[in-house]
């Protein structure tokens, strides 16, 4: 599911063993968002750092530091990393490999945490990218706006099929 706040886009969904994905952007930021959430995860230390791996299709590991978040939403605790769009490994970048993958792995200290199937992936990442370059330049057009005095010349709106955050 995509939705759009005034800067910024998230796209998630849900796999059927519980785990929540959610990947987020704002206009403007270095990189990408990352929240990984699972209910039964109650044994994460809350604001505590993790040095996972990120894996897909079996293909090459990234190691990540992620952020445990405890008390979050009805989805449960979970882990929270960023990824640049560079970020690559021995000439693997991230991005490309996680919107082409059918699965994503998550370990630490080669213990695996999870495994996810990651269905329509490509597609969701494409409208994550459309729907940020959309409100990069509804925001860019609304600076441009702006009179002398600072104040908006017009209101700028963002269309797209997506529910508002």
């Amino acid at each position: 599911m995509l939705e759009i706040a005034p800067n910024g886009c998230l796209v998630h969904a849900a796999t059927p063993t519980g785990t929540t994905v959610s990947v987020w952007g704002r206009a403007g930021e270095d990189s990408l968002r990352f929240l990984v959430q699972n209910p039964t995860w109650n044994s994460l230390q809350d604001g505590g750092k993790y040095d996972l791996q990120v894996g897909f299709d079996g293909k090459s590991q990234f190691p990540l530091e992620a952020v445990a978040r405890q008390n979050l939403d009805q989805d449960g605790p979970g882990l929270t990393f960023a990824v640049s769009p560079a970020a690559e490994k021995e000439g693997v970048n991230f991005l490309d490999s996680f919107a082409a993958a059918d699965g994503m792995h998550i370990s630490q200290d080669g213990k695996r945490l999870e495994t996810m199937a990651l269905k329509d992936n490509r597609t969701a990442m494409g409208a994550l990218a459309k729907c940020l370059s959309m409100v990069y330049q509804s925001m860019a057009n609304a600076a441009a706006a702006q009179t002398p005095d600072g104040s908006a010349a017009g209101v700028v709106e963002v269309s797209a099929d997506a529910t508002p955050l």
